[in-house]
């Protein structure tokens, strides 16, 4: 298993620098980086011919205790640390399907990871608006929890809570609070730089009350309530000042076709006039003459509307126009500098059986005709995408979703050419997501925030180089596998703040110096093993969220060379187990702390689990190594009984089964265990000592990082103290490092 520390250090030094892209890593990161690639133990990564990477082929050695003989001579220790060590807390979950795809097209335009930082709360349902001084105000939303007090049960939650995105700094700020927790309201800035919060749901009803946000205080007050309350609406600036509030979803749980009117002058909304078809989740868009084109929607009884009307805020009426070619919702409607309206991408109705009918095509609504005509089809069907408007007059189109078989949820981004109306590749996001919020930048960069997968992370499109880029997270308990080009893949892990959020791979090309996210993990994962195998593609099994999951019940395969992650067959439920790849390229997966004396075996050819001999002790965190002779040498670890194991057992490979074999002198778990040139075992470090008195230990210690930092440092020394002091040869004593310097 890779040591945890290195990388949540170097993780919480990318969160406090604020813009610096890690292309040219510091002396200091490049060292950390070393690190967290060479400790290793259970997690260990082999090369294809199942050999340690830091192993030189070594003679044949046979014999139980001869594997552990006492040494004097060790040339150094890899401490790691078990989920034992480290209190947590469960934390959100969004709920989502356990099956679903990720797609990402990562030939080109490949993100890139920077200091960026995430918000400070998750959210989707969420609004984003851009302020007269270029800063973006993003308000409210709604998140997911794990709720503790209750077994497995996800809560979504409703945030009143508003920041700031500062595109000078590319930081985030909290600003004041609303009044109201809200999510599927409308934000919209007025003629005077304040922007108007209105309605929404509060997460257990729709909400008829609006707020004002004052910039230049960063402050919310109420102001005059809607008429009807409502939720999933659009709101509309007009030429005259005025708001224009056009249907949703109401109190009654039905769509609405109410439509109203707020005038900033006196704080009050009044009554206009009513949509010929009420609806939700359609599109307004400002036009250059002054109308309101009002597109596409739905209904309670999941009829999507290919008609379109059209507001005249000189008679305050509607009219028809149009129709679209085909009933949409979920689409994006961005007017052209032309004053032509691009509507692209939705779903529509479709045959249950089959999947709802998802989009790829576009088309334009020409406002001098009234009327829409086809143009040039998106490359992926999506909805739930965002479309922004560029300084170039191309539109972006991010990320999004589709469900013709299975939800899949996209990272993909195109770029639409007016001139030719045609869509373009442009790039991928760092993180596949769908309900997000996009904004243009005054720098000519467009802000994506939030959504579903990518609550609490953001990113910005740089149209000069085409590239998303985003921050890394801080990253404990992942893996870091060296692949045959040179490169490392690094585990996504699940978002402390919402553990269904799926996160983002990242690859470090140590060639040019930088970090570049990859693929989209199926699942976000941590104590699960990754495995190098025979055909160059890694292994990533097993492992947890916060909370357990049926959606770990399946392991996924990454394949370098389209920088994809595709879900394997069903496999048992564990973590903290070991993967080993034998010779004849499958990969022994044995015990861990939920089915602690299972094993199983993973067949590349087949991508298929199936469950082979247990082991003669049930066992986690424990340690297991590949013999010359190929067989494996399980060690120590974590016992049924609470304690750490000073037994051993070795599987063979042709017999398929475990057999008991001499034991360590010191029992132990969360060690290494090194394959020597001359076919000996080195074991080092570790934990010694039973699960109640270091839960004890730690109990008395506080959460704070420092004060468990000086703890293990202090139970470290009292294991050299007991253990003696390591020499190597032909040197002075090694010195115990600092509490600080402990942790590696």
């Amino acid at each position: 298993m890779l040591s945890i520390f290195p990388i949540a250090i170097m993780g919480s030094q990318m969160a406090r620098r604020s813009r610096t892209q890690f292309h040219q890593p510091s002396r200091a990161t490049r060292i950390l980086l070393v690190l967290f690639m060479a400790s290793s133990s259970c997690n260990k990564s082999v090369s294809p011919t199942g050999q340690s990477a830091d192993a030189a082929p070594p003679d044949t050695q046979t014999g139980g205790d001869s594997y552990f003989q006492a040494s004097q001579d060790s040339v150094g220790s890899d401490i790691g640390a078990t989920d034992r060590d480290v209190a947590s807390s469960d934390t959100g979950a969004t709920g989502l399907p356990d099956a679903h795809a990720i797609d990402d097209a990562t030939d080109a335009g490949r993100p890139s990871l920077s200091a960026l930082p995430a918000m400070a709360m998750p959210r989707k349902g969420h609004t984003a608006t851009s302020l007269r001084d270029g800063r973006v105000l993003i308000v409210g939303g709604r998140y997911d929890i794990y709720d503790s007090k209750a077994t497995n049960q996800n809560t979504t939650k409703t945030t009143a809570t508003a920041e700031l995105y500062d595109p000078a700094t590319e930081s985030f700020a909290p600003t004041g609070a609303l009044s109201t927790a809200r999510t599927g309201h409308t934000a919209t800035l007025l003629a005077d730089g304040r922007v108007l919060i209105a309605a929404g749901s509060t997460g257990t009803a729709q909400s008829a009350t609006a707020e004002l946000y004052d910039p230049a205080t960063g402050t919310f007050r109420s102001t005059g309530a809607l008429l009807a309350a409502r939720s999933v609406h659009t709101a509309t600036l007009l030429d005259d000042g005025e708001v224009l509030v056009v249907g949703g979803y109401g109190a009654s749980g039905l769509e609405l076709a109410s439509c109203e009117l707020y005038d900033p002058t006196t704080g009050t909304f009044a009554a206009t006039a009513s949509l010929a078809s009420a609806r939700y989740g359609h599109t307004s868009t400002l036009l250059a003459n002054g109308k309101v084109l009002l597109a596409g929607g739905s209904a309670h009884n999941l009829k999507d509307f290919a008609t379109a009307e059209l507001y005249d805020p000189a008679t305050r009426g509607f009219s028809t126009t149009g129709p679209l070619s085909a009933r949409r919702d979920g689409h994006t409607a961005t007017r052209l500098a032309d004053g032509r309206v691009l509507i692209a991408g939705g779903e529509g109705d479709g045959d249950p059986s089959l999947g709802k009918e998802d989009f790829a095509s576009a088309e334009l609504y020409d406002p001098a005709t009234g009327t829409f005509s086809m143009t040039g089809s998106m490359a992926t069907q999506r909805f739930g995408h965002t479309a922004s408007l560029l300084a170039s007059g191309m539109v972006l189109i991010a990320a999004g979703m589709n469900h013709l078989s299975t939800a899949t949820y996209f990272a993909g981004a195109e770029i639409f050419d007016s001139t030719t109306g045609t869509f373009a590749p442009a790039g991928t996001l760092v993180s596949a997501r769908t309900g997000h919020q996009a904004v243009s930048l005054t720098t000519g960069k467009v802000l994506v925030v939030g959504g579903l997968k990518g609550e609490n992370s953001a990113e910005v499109y740089d149209p000069i180089v085409g590239t998303f880029y985003s921050h890394d997270l801080p990253r404990e308990s992942h893996t870091a596998t060296p692949l045959p080009n040179g490169k490392v893949v690094i585990s996504a892990v699940p978002d402390p703040m919402n553990e269904f959020a799926t996160g983002h791979a990242a690859l470090y090309d140590p060639g040019a110096g930088e970090f570049l996210a990859t693929g989209t993990m199926v699942s976000a994962r941590r104590w699960h093993t990754a495995t190098l195998l025979a055909s160059n593609k890694v292994l990533f099994a097993g492992g947890g969220f916060w909370t357990n999951t049926t959606s770990l019940l399946r392991g996924e395969i990454y394949d370098p060379d389209t920088g994809s992650f595709t879900a394997t067959g069903a496999m048992t439920w564990r973590r903290r187990h070991t993967a080993t790849l034998l010779t004849d390229g499958r990969v022994l997966l044995a015990g861990g702390a939920t089915d602690a004396s299972t094993t199983e075996i993973f067949d590349p050819a087949t991508s298929a689990f199936t469950l082979s001999s247990p082991m003669t002790t049930a066992r986690d965190t424990h340690t297991a190594t590949r013999l010359r002779d190929g067989s494996v040498l399980v060690a120590g670890g974590w016992g049924s009984s609470s304690a750490t194991l000073e037994s051993a057992e070795i599987y063979d490979p042709a017999a398929g089964s475990f057999a008991a074999t001499g034991g360590l002198a010191t029992s132990r778990s969360g060690h290494t265990a090194t394959l020597l040139p001359d076919g000996r075992v080195l074991v080092v470090g570790g934990m010694v000592g039973n699960g109640l008195q270091l839960g004890n230990l730690l109990g008395k210690a506080s959460c704070n990082s420092r004060s468990l930092r000086s703890l293990h440092a202090r139970v470290l020394d009292r294991r050299l103290a007991d253990h003696g002091a390591f020499r190597p040869r032909g040197s002075r004593p090694v010195r115990w490092p600092s509490a600080r310097a402990g942790w590696f």
